[in-house]
């Protein structure tokens, strides 16, 4: 095990330590409030944050930094623009910033940081290069916003994650389905006295067994959307076509029983076993009739299915 530890440093308020010794540290707006931005575009800010936290992280023996930014920078990034020179208060402090976290890794080789800022609020690019997104969103423990954040971000983000809660109820494996990412959390109310602690051990298990095709190519087989009354799906697989799965959900107002499925990725002179997790029914079939599209059924909703596919 490793531990993480959660840090919220930009934020600064009124009456802290910061405050009341280093004010010319901070970037506040006219008129003044009780929360400040520390500004990481000051030389002696970035230094003191680099030390200070990097020394924490050394001598505590923290593995995972995990940072939090819960307050808006830009009308405090402006309000501290020179005349003529709008947008260069941003620019230094982003460039600050990005160096306070390569301190702090330098301070600690392999040191994981985890970007939080208010729930995926901080997936540039830049960004996501010297850290990454185990939570995309604080909008967790919800299906269908799961679902869509997932079919949605695969696309441009390699590591993310969501959160799902599992209760012994009948949505189960539905949800936590919804939340099967390359970062996975599961919730669980320990005080229970009928924890429904087998139900989560089967689910992490079959998002174990499946999370090898998560670092490999992704497809978003349906269009995606919030709409309660949609079928939804994803593939991932290995980038040689040869094996991998398909996630597929009816949502709780769709009215078809039956969607068609196009996969892709695939050799189409191969055949292919598909194994469907559910039925556990296996069938053998060519990667051109996987790519023409299969029927998949689901009686209920909300319900889901999980296909798996190997070449043979």
């Amino acid at each position: 095990m490793r531990t993480i530890v959660w840090f919220e440093p930009e934020r600064v308020r009124a009456g802290t330590w910061l405050h009341v010794n280093h004010p010319e540290w901070l970037l506040a707006t006219p008129g003044g409030t009780d929360n400040f931005l520390l500004d990481f575009g000051n030389a002696d800010a970035l230094a003191w944050a680099s030390t200070t936290m990097g020394d924490m992280i050394v001598n505590d023996g923290i593995d995972v930094y995990r940072e939090d930014f819960n307050i808006g920078p830009l009308p405090l990034w402006r309000a501290n623009d020179v005349h003529g020179r709008r947008g260069m208060k941003q620019i230094r402090y982003v460039e600050g910033h990005l160096a306070y976290w390569k301190a702090l890794q330098t301070r600690r080789p392999g040191l994981v940081i985890d970007t939080c800022a208010s729930g995926g609020r901080r997936m540039d690019v830049e960004t996501l290069g010297v850290s990454v997104n185990f939570l995309r969103s604080d909008r967790v423990l919800n299906a269908t916003a799961n679902q869509t954040h997932q079919h949605g971000v695969s696309s441009w983000v390699g590591l993310h994650g969501g959160v799902a809660r599992v209760t012994g109820g009948p949505t189960d494996v539905y949800d936590s389905r919804s939340a099967y990412a390359p970062s996975m959390h599961h919730a669980l109310d320990v005080r229970q006295a009928d924890a429904p602690w087998e139900t989560l051990k089967e689910l992490a298990a079959e998002w174990h067994g499946l999370s090898g095709h998560l670092y490999g190519d992704y497809y978003p087989l349906t269009a995606g959307g919030a709409a309660p009354d949609i079928w939804i799906a994803w593939q991932f697989g290995q980038p040689d076509g040869s094996a991998g799965y398909v996630q597929v959900f009816r949502r709780p107002d769709a009215a078809e029983t039956a969607s068609t499925i196009r996969l892709r990725g695939l050799t189409p002179d191969a055949s292919y076993t598909l194994t469907d997790r559910d039925s556990g029914t296996t069938q053998e079939l060519l990667g051109q009739a996987l790519i023409d599209g299969i029927e998949v059924s689901i009686d209920s909703a909300p319900s889901s299915r999980v296909l798996e596919y190997q070449k043979v």
